[in-house]
């Protein structure tokens, strides 16, 4: 967004709008934060897309002298909480001591977005039961066109062996073997009723033997492909009724996880800037909570950018401190949506959406795991480490945030360094670090802080070109 009038109103609606989306009255499940350090959480990684370009008012690149060293550093106070006012409860560790939560305040946008992922795992669930039985449909109506060909085929054998039959008892009859009693069940009764007749077999014999046992088996085999025809007719039945089931439950659960999907939409529309951006480039005003009382954040933003180390540097300054009071990624979840981020999706969209560089894309943010590699992968070469005494506003600071005993940890924390507002004050950071936080300006943690991983300087890569000005 860039800037062109004194002061544009990036969205106007009021702060409030922001506080009721990031402030509701539920607890929810975080990963553990670190100990003895204000970049107490660590960033997380996550599948969501939806960054925006955005763009700030050209800013001087010159760097100005200051001291990297200003007292007070190792005491930085607590940060900002909660929108409107309020800081957020202290986190309460679980049991297990492997999460941390936030009392008072729930992740709407998470909570509705991991119901929206539970309803797509049913959706796809449903969806395969629903090919599964339209299949068993298919293979039962196969099955009866198989039974219904046999019981063809075994009706035809027997008919051609009671016509074998017939002949044989009307020879036998002819010959006069059968007498008056076999006369009678010829006429009367038919070739079947003839062959019962005792005195008959007995005049059959082995002339009719092998005509009558073909006929006799024709005939079982007639009824046990009846019976196999009735029963795959039973058989698509059952199939039909439990595919039409299953087509009505995927049909609910889509429309269940469209209306989730708009209202994702909405809140994501719901939660935009509420920051007065000048034609420098710099806020003029800022929701309160996000910057610690008294602090001209004006003037620390015009500051910040005349000492930043390049034009990106400054760039990137600008875009994080327009994006104050964006609620924290909770587990990553929407770290790419226009105002919600995590630490690394925080600073790295800043240089991309704010400075052009490849640090992210619309559809991808890294973790702290390209900027301070562990694990056997590699430093992301936009990511230069220099000494500490180098670092000029826009820098990146990182720091481990791994439980002090030892226990799994697959994320670090990162931070934008924002330099001094007055020479041998406090220096100051812009970050993100909770569930239940937000985006916000607080004193720099320090260079002496034992948990410092490193000072990372955001630079193009190789073959890369960047907005110069």
């Amino acid at each position: 967004m860039r800037a062109t009038h004194n002061a544009v109103v990036v969205r106007a609606t009021t702060a409030a709008v922001v506080g009721a989306a990031c402030a509701l009255a539920v607890c929810v499940t975080v990963g553990l934060a670190a100990e003895g350090s204000t970049a107490a959480r660590a960033d997380s990684s996550g599948p969501d897309s939806g960054a925006v370009s955005a763009s700030a008012a050209p800013v001087s690149a010159t760097p100005v002298p200051f001291d990297p060293a200003a007292p007070g550093d190792s005491a930085p106070p607590a940060g900002p909480g909660l929108l409107p006012s309020a800081p957020p409860p202290a986190p309460v560790l679980d049991s297990d001591a492997t999460t941390v939560t936030v009392p008072g305040y729930v992740d709407t946008y998470g909570a509705l977005f991991r119901t929206v992922q539970a309803q797509r795992g049913t959706v796809h669930a449903l969806a395969a039961q629903v090919a599964a039985a339209g299949a068993l449909v298919t293979q039962r109506r196969a099955e009866l066109a198989v039974a219904t060909a046999r019981l063809a085929q075994a009706t035809a054998a027997a008919d051609q062996a009671r016509g074998l039959v017939d002949v044989s008892a009307r020879q036998v009859y002819m010959a006069g073997a059968g007498g008056i009693d076999g006369m009678v069940g010829v006429f009367s009764s038919g070739p079947t009723s003839f062959l019962a007749n005792a005195d008959a077999w007995a005049y059959l014999g082995a002339v009719t033997r092998d005509t009558v046992s073909a006929f006799t088996s024709a005939q079982a085999q007639v009824e046990v492909e009846q019976h196999a025809v009735a029963d795959a007719t039973q058989a698509i039945s059952d199939a039909l009724a439990t595919l039409a089931v299953l087509q009505q439950q995927y049909a609910d659960a889509m429309a269940g996880v469209q209306g989730e999907t708009a209202q994702l939409a909405d809140l994501v529309a719901s939660s935009q800037p509420q920051i007065r951006i000048g034609t420098d480039g710099c806020p003029s005003t800022a929701l309160d909570g996000v910057v610690p009382d008294g602090l001209d954040l004006h003037a620390l933003c015009v500051h910040a950018i005349q000492a930043a180390p390049t034009a990106q540097a400054a760039r990137a300054v600008q875009w994080a401190l327009s994006r104050l009071g964006a609620p924290y990624a909770c587990d990553g979840i929407g770290r790419l949506e226009p105002f919600r981020f995590d630490c690394s999706s925080f600073v790295s969209r800043a240089y991309f959406e704010g400075a052009g560089l490849h640090t992210a894309s619309d559809s991808w943010a890294p973790s702290t795991r390209s900027m301070v590699p562990w694990d056997g992968l590699s430093l992301d070469d936009h990511y230069v480490p220099i000494d500490n005494d180098q670092i000029r506003p826009g820098d990146l600071v990182l720091y481990n945030t791994c439980p002090s005993d030892g226990s799994a940890c697959p994320y670090r924390h990162v931070v934008m360094y924002l330099g001094h507002l007055v020479r041998g004050g406090p220096a100051y950071m812009a970050h993100t670090n909770q569930c239940g936080g937000v985006a916000h300006v607080e004193q720099f943690t320090g260079l002496n802080d034992p948990t410092l991983l490193g000072v990372r300087r955001v630079l193009p890569s190789p073959g890369e070109h960047p907005i110069q000005s």
